[in-house]
C-alpha cells in the first residue's frame, strides 16, 4: 500500500511539470481500413502470431497487412469474448449464442443453456492451471472440463451473476469480477467477497506478476491487498470509470477508461493517452492486449482498434514551444543549454521540456537558423538577410555589411581546434572570427569554392574543410585554401554536410547523391545502391559506438559500422540499414540540415538530435531498442487455377493437371512495422536459389510441371532481422494420364526399340558414306603424293641441271641470270612440293620445314639465328592450304627483318597453345616507326592477307629502336 501512495505523490509531482514528449506512437484501424465494425469487444494474439479481434459484426484475423473473417459458422456474429487455449483451440463467447470452439478454422463444439452454460451472453473467458475453461456470463459462472459443465450462481456461490472480468492469476488460480464483489478459485471451488473493502463496482481484474491485485471500479482503481483500502491521489484515478487493466512486461500497469483513454503507470510516473493523441473515440477501452514485440492494443467500444508502440525517436514539434516547424541548427552551450534555430522563427533554449524564444529583440523578423556555441561562452546566431550576432556576457553584437560581413545571410558556422569561427555565407565566400577580428572575405581568387557555403569540418591534421552546396570541397591547409579537382574532388559538386568520424576519415553528404567516405584521397559511395535508403543527405551523426546516423528525405538511416567495413570491403553488398520513419516516432521523415551547419548534434551524454521539417528528433543509442524478434511465418493458402486448394491429411496440397497458375499466400507476423517485412521464397525441386520479393506477400507460378515441391518461405522484420527457419508446404502437381510414369515408361520403351532401328539405318548409311569419303581422300592424298613426286624428280632435276651448266666455266654474265633464276625456280618448286605433299600436313612438318628456311636464310644474311621448336610438339593436323599460307607469311616476315632490320640476331619460335597454332618472329633491329605500321602499307597488307586465307591473325609490336615482334596465330 506505501507503494502505491508513493507512486501517487510522484504522479502528482510528474503532472505538474510540462509533459514530455509521448514515449509512444499510435495508430488505429477501423472499417475503412477492413475491419468488420468499429464495434469491437476483445483483442488478443494467438501463439501462431495472428491477432484477433472479436466485434459486433464477426471475428477477424489481423497480420499486420489484413485482416481476414474466420468463424463464419458461429451462432450469431457478435462476438464478445475470446481465449486460447493450452492445446491451441480458439475460444469465442457470443452474445446469445453461447461459447463456441474452434479447431482448424472450424466450430468444432458449442456450449449453451441447453448444455448447461450459465447464460447465453457469454462475457469473459479465462483458462485456470489445470486447463479448465471459465466462461463468465450475464446470468453466472460456468467452468468446462472433458465436455462437461460445472456453474456457479448467486446467491449460493456468487455474490452477483453478472460476470464484468475473468483474469489468471500467477498461481493458475482464477479471480472474477462480479457486478457485486470479488471472487477466486480453487479447483472448483469459490471464495468471495462482497463490495465494501473498494470503492465502486468492480469493471475488470488483475494480478501483477509481482502478487499484487488490482481492481479497477467505475471509481477508479484500487489495490485489494493489505485490506482494500483506496491507493488514492492521481495513480488511482479516483472518479473515473476504469474499463480495462494489463499488466506490461516491464511491470508497468495499463489503464483503460470508459472516456477512450489510458494511463500507464510505470517507474512512479504516469503517462496519459487518449483521442486527442490519436486513440479511437468511441465508448470505454473494452480491451487491452500487449503483443509479442511490446505493441499494446486497444480495442474500444465504438471506435475501433489502436495500437501504441513504444516510440524510439522522441519529437519536440511546435506543440512544446518551438517557434516553427522546420528547424536550423541544433546546439549544446557549456552549460548543457540545448538551442535551436528556426526557418524561420528566432532562436529558441529548451527549459524544463519546452522550447522557449529568444533574442527575437534582436533578430527581429530575420530567420535565425545558424547557431554555434562558441568555448569562449559566446553564442553565435547567423541569421537569414540580418546579418551574424555574437550573445556574450548579456550583450549582444551584431555584424552586417555595413560594419565588414560581405553577406547577411549566413549559411554555416564553424570553431575549429584553435579557437577560430568560420563564417560561410550564401554569395558573399567565407569569413573567419579570430582575436576579436573578422577577416576579410575569401572567395575564388583564394582558393575557396563559393556560393552557399554551409559545411564545416577539421581532421586530425588540423586541416579545415569546406562544403559548397554547388560548387564542392576545398580545404584549409598550411595557411592556404585550395579548392578540390579532377580526380582529387569529391564525385559531386553539392556538398551538404561533412564529419569527419572516430577513425579520422571524412565523411561527405550530398544533396542528391547519398554519401561518400574519403579516405587516402579516394572516394568511396554510400549511397542508394549501397542500401542507404535515399539520395538526399541531410544529417550526419556517429553515436559513441561509431555507428553512424544519417538523416535523409525519408527518415534516419543508422548504419552500424560493421556493415560500413564489410560493404567497403567487399563482403557485403548493401549496408541494410535500420531506417527510422513515422512509425518509430518522426512527425515528418524529411530531414531539414542539407544546406546549413551546424545542423544536427551528439549531446554530452551521448543522445543524438536532428533536425526535421517538423521539429528536431532525438534518439538514444544506449537505450536505442532493436526489434530482436524475428518474424514468425505461415503459409496460409494455395490458389490453384483461380480456386483456393484445400490441404491434405498430411498437410500437402494436391493440384489438378495442366493448372495454369499456382498463387502461395504467405505472411509473417512482425506489427511494430508490418509494412517492412520482407520475403524471400524459394520452390525445391523448381527453384535454383531463393527469390527476393521484398514485401510482396503471394508467389506466382505458372504452368509448373507435374512433381512434388516443397514451398519454403521466410521473413525479416523492420530492423532486418530473418527468421531462424522458414514456413514450408508441400504440395503435387498430378501429370495428365500420358505425364504418368508407367505410360511413359512404355512408351520410352517403344521410342527407344524404333530409335534403334532408325539409329542403325542411319549408322549404316553415315559408315558407308564415311568411308567412301575416306576412300576419295585417301585416293587426292596419293595423287598430291604422284603430282610432288614428278614434280620434285622431273622438273626439278631438269631446273637443277640448267643451272650446272649456266654456272660452267666460262659462264657469261646472261648465263649467271638464267642459273639465279633456275636456282630460284629450285626453291620455289621445292616449296610447292612441301605444300602440296600430303605427309606434311602436321604441325611438326611446318615446324621443322620452317626452321631449316629460317635456319640457311637468316644465316646467309650473316646474321645469328635462334630457334625455339619444343622437340615434343602435339600431333595434331595442319591442313596443306594453311600450312602454305601460314609458311610463306612467316618466310616473308624472316626476309624483312633480315634486309631492313639492321639486326644482329633474330628469334623464330614455334607454339602450340590450347587449339592453335602460334608462331613469333622477333628482331633486335631498329624498330618501326608509325609510318612503317600504317595497316595500308603493302608489307603488314600481305601478312594480314596470307593470315586471313590461313584462318589466322596477325599481332604486331614494335617501337623505335626496341625491334620488332610479329605473332602469328592460326587456330587447329
Amino acid at each position: 500500500m506505501n507503494w502505491l501512495l508513493g507512486l501517487a505523490a510522484a504522479a502528482q509531482l510528474t503532472a505538474a511539470a510540462p509533459a514530455p514528449p509521448s514515449e509512444y506512437t499510435v495508430d488505429r484501424w477501423t472499417v475503412e481500413d477492413g475491419l468488420p465494425n468499429n464495434a469491437l469487444s476483445d483483442v488478443m494474439q494467438s501463439r501462431d502470431g495472428y491477432l484477433w479481434i472479436a466485434t459486433w459484426a464477426g471475428t477477424v484475423r489481423f497480420d499486420g497487412v489484413r485482416f481476414t473473417r474466420v468463424a463464419e459458422d458461429l451462432p450469431n456474429d457478435h462476438a464478445r469474448a475470446l481465449l486460447e487455449d493450452r492445446s491451441g483451440g480458439l475460444w469465442i463467447g457470443v452474445s446469445g449464442g453461447g461459447l463456441a470452439r474452434l479447431q482448424g478454422g472450424r466450430v468444432s463444439d458449442v456450449f449453451t443453456i441447453a448444455q448447461g452454460l450459465a447464460g447465453n451472453d457469454v462475457r469473459a473467458l479465462a483458462e485456470d492451471g489445470d486447463g479448465r475453461i471459465w466462461a463468465g456470463t450475464e446470468n453466472g459462472i460456468s467452468v468446462i472440463a472433458s465436455g462437461r459443465v460445472t456453474t456457479f450462481r448467486a446467491p449460493r456461490d456468487l455474490p452477483g451473476n453478472t460476470i464484468n472480468a475473468l483474469a489468471r492469476g500467477r498461481d493458475g488460480r482464477i479471480w472474477i469480477a462480479t457486478s457485486e464483489g470479488l471472487c477466486q478459485t480453487k479447483a472448483l471451488h469459490l471464495a468471495c467477497t462482497p463490495l465494501g473493502t473498494f470503492t465502486g463496482r468492480p469493471k475488470t481484474i488483475l494480478e501483477d506478476r509481482a502478487g499484487r491485485r488490482w481492481v479497477g471500479t467505475d471509481a477508479g482503481v484500487f489495490s485489494i491487498a493489505g485490506g482494500g483500502s483506496p491507493c488514492g491521489g492521481l495513480g488511482c484515478f479516483p472518479g473515473r470509470e476504469v474499463s480495462a487493466l494489463l499488466e506490461a512486461r516491464d511491470g508497468g500497469i495499463w489503464a483503460g477508461f470508459a472516456d477512450s483513454s489510458v494511463a500507464l503507470i510505470r517507474d512512479r510516473v504516469v503517462e496519459r493517452l487518449g483521442p486527442a493523441d490519436g486513440l479511437p473515440a468511441g465508448g470505454p477501452v473494452v480491451a487491452l492486449h500487449e503483443d509479442v514485440e511490446g505493441s499494446v492494443w486497444v480495442a474500444t467500444y465504438n471506435g475501433g482498434l489502436g495500437r501504441l508502440k513504444p516510440k524510439r525517436v522522441t519529437m519536440y514539434s511546435t506543440a512544446h514551444g518551438l517557434p516553427a516547424k522546420v528547424v536550423g541548427s541544433i546546439v549544446q552551450d557549456a552549460a548543457g543549454t540545448i538551442w535551436a534555430g528556426a526557418q524561420c522563427g528566432p532562436v529558441s533554449e529548451l527549459r524544463n521540456g519546452r522550447f522557449e524564444p529568444r533574442f527575437a529583440e534582436y533578430t527581429k523578423d530575420a530567420c535565425a537558423w545558424t547557431l554555434w556555441p562558441a568555448r569562449d561562452g559566446a553564442l553565435w546566431i547567423g541569421t537569414r538577410g540580418n546579418g551574424l550576432f555574437r550573445w556574450a556576457g548579456g550583450r549582444m553584437e551584431h555584424f552586417e555589411k555595413a560594419n565588414g560581413l560581405s553577406d547577411d545571410y549566413i549559411c554555416g558556422l564553424f570553431e575549429d581546434r584553435q579557437g577560430r569561427l568560420w563564417i560561410g555565407t550564401e554569395t558573399g565566400g567565407l569569413h573567419v572570427y579570430a582575436d576579436g577580428h573578422l577577416s576579410r572575405a575569401y572567395g575564388a581568387a583564394d582558393g575557396v569554392a563559393t556560393h552557399d557555403l554551409a559545411s564545416f569540418a577539421q581532421d586530425r591534421e588540423g586541416r579545415v574543410w569546406i562544403g559548397s552546396n554547388a560548387n564542392g570541397l576545398s580545404v584549409f591547409e598550411h595557411g592556404v585554401f585550395r579548392t578540390l579537382r579532377g580526380a582529387d574532388a569529391p564525385p559531386t559538386g553539392n556538398i551538404a554536410g561533412l564529419l569527419v568520424d572516430s577513425r579520422g576519415d571524412l565523411w561527405i553528404g550530398s544533396a542528391a547523391h547519398g554519401l561518400f567516405r574519403r579516405r587516402n584521397g579516394k572516394y568511396q559511395p554510400f549511397g542508394a545502391d549501397q542500401g542507404l535508403g535515399d539520395r538526399l543527405v541531410a544529417v550526419m551523426l556517429e553515436d559513441r559506438e561509431s555507428n553512424l546516423w544519417v538523416g535523409t528525405a525519408r527518415g534516419i538511416s543508422r548504419l552500424p559500422r560493421n556493415r560500413i567495413d564489410e560493404v567497403a570491403d567487399g563482403r557485403r553488398a548493401s549496408l541494410d540499414p535500420i531506417i527510422l520513419d513515422r512509425s518509430d516516432g518522426l512527425l515528418n521523415v524529411e530531414g531539414s540540415g542539407g544546406g546549413l551547419d551546424p545542423s544536427g548534434l551528439r549531446d554530452r551524454d551521448g543522445r543524438l538530435w536532428f533536425s526535421t521539417i517538423d521539429g528536431i528528433a532525438v534518439i538514444d543509442p544506449a537505450t536505442f531498442r532493436t526489434n530482436r524478434i524475428a518474424p514468425r511465418v505461415l503459409v496460409e493458402d494455395v490458389i490453384a487455377g483461380g480456386l483456393p486448394s484445400p490441404r491434405a491429411a498430411d498437410g500437402t496440397v494436391h493440384v489438378a493437371p495442366g493448372t495454369p497458375s499456382i498463387e502461395v499466400r504467405y505472411t509473417a507476423f512482425s506489427f511494430l512495422a508490418p509494412q517492412k517485412v520482407r520475403f524471400k521464397f524459394r520452390l525445391r525441386g523448381y527453384d535454383q536459389d531463393w527469390r527476393d520479393v521484398d514485401t510482396r506477400r503471394v508467389a506466382y507460378y505458372t504452368r509448373l510441371p507435374p512433381g512434388e515441391y516443397t514451398f519454403e518461405v521466410l521473413a525479416a522484420n523492420n530492423d532486418g532481422l530473418w527468421s531462424s527457419a522458414p514456413a514450408t508446404l508441400g504440395f503435387v502437381v498430378a501429370p495428365f494420364w500420358w505425364e504418368r510414369r508407367p505410360v511413359q515408361a512404355a512408351a520410352t520403351l517403344l521410342l527407344l526399340v524404333m530409335g534403334g532401328v532408325a539409329v542403325r539405318r542411319v549408322s549404316l548409311r553415315r559408315a558407308r558414306a564415311r568411308l567412301a569419303e575416306l576412300e576419295r581422300e585417301q585416293a587426292l592424298d596419293r595423287e598430291r603424293e604422284r603430282i610432288a613426286r614428278d614434280l620434285h624428280d622431273d622438273l626439278g632435276s631438269r631446273l637443277t641441271h640448267i643451272a650446272i651448266m649456266a654456272d660452267a666455266p666460262g659462264a657469261n654474265d646472261r648465263d649467271g641470270r638464267i642459273a639465279r633464276a633456275a636456282r630460284d625456280a629450285v626453291q620455289t618448286m621445292d616449296e610447292l612440293v612441301w605444300a602440296v605433299n600430303a605427309r606434311n600436313d602436321t604441325v611438326e612438318g611446318f615446324a621443322q620445314y620452317l626452321a631449316q628456311f629460317a635456319e640457311e636464310h637468316v644465316a646467309a644474311g650473316g646474321l645469328r639465328c635462334r630457334l625455339l621448336v619444343p622437340p615434343d610438339l602435339p600431333a595434331r593436323t595442319l591442313g596443306a592450304d594453311v600450312r602454305r599460307h601460314l609458311y610463306l607469311a612467316c618466310k616473308e616476315a624472316v626476309n624483312n627483318a633480315v634486309k631492313h632490320a639492321r639486326a644482329s640476331e633474330i628469334r623464330v619460335g614455334v607454339r602450340v597453345d590450347a587449339d592453335a597454332l602460334v608462331v613469333e618472329v622477333v628482331d633486335d633491329g631498329r624498330g618501326l616507326t608509325k609510318e612503317d605500321m600504317d595497316p595500308t602499307g603493302n608489307g603488314l597488307k600481305n601478312l594480314r592477307e596470307r593470315m586471313d586465307a590461313a584462318g589466322g591473325t596477325l599481332a604486331l609490336e614494335s617501337a623505335p629502336g626496341r625491334g620488332t615482334r610479329i605473332i602469328f596465330t592460326t587456330p587447329l
